[in-house]
């Protein structure tokens, strides 16, 4: 893959997270006008996530000589989705006035699927393995 082509496709995951990050923005203004006034601080601030992946990106498109491997990648925007979703539920949770048990899913695998893109980022770079950006025919 060319490095014009992996510039492209970085900066389009740029404006991906901006996109992700305003949708995020009017969801909430709008949840909020049908929720009798009651607010909560995870839809106030359901933002955060994806403004932190677009923080991130743009980090690494202009100071990163190297870029995340397939499998880093995907743990990325996994554990930024993961935690998106989880301020999402956490917020319509508080504002319907109730709790759910299994929310201690979302508070434990985003950061995992983020501690898991740091270390394959940090993963010296070797031979390369079938099915990574470099090596894959085709590839993404």
């Amino acid at each position: 893959m060319f490095v014009s082509d992996i510039k492209r496709k970085r900066l389009i995951r740029v404006f991906l997270y901006v996109f992700v990050a305003v949708f995020c923005v009017l969801f909430s203004q709008v949840y909020g006008l049908f929720s009798h006034g009651v607010t909560s601080f995870f839809m106030t601030y359901l933002f955060l996530p994806p403004l932190f992946g677009w923080g991130t990106e743009l980090l690494l498109f202009f100071c990163a000589p190297r870029r995340f491997r397939r499998i880093g990648d995907n743990l990325f925007h996994a554990g930024i989705a993961t935690a998106t979703v989880g301020f999402l539920l956490q917020g319509i949770f508080e504002i319907a006035g109730t709790d759910s048990p299994y929310m201690i899913v979302f508070v434990v695998t985003a950061p995992l699927l983020l501690l898991g893109a740091v270390v394959d980022f940090l993963r010296p770079e070797g031979r390369e393995r079938e099915g990574d950006h470099e090596t894959s025919v085709g590839g993404r």
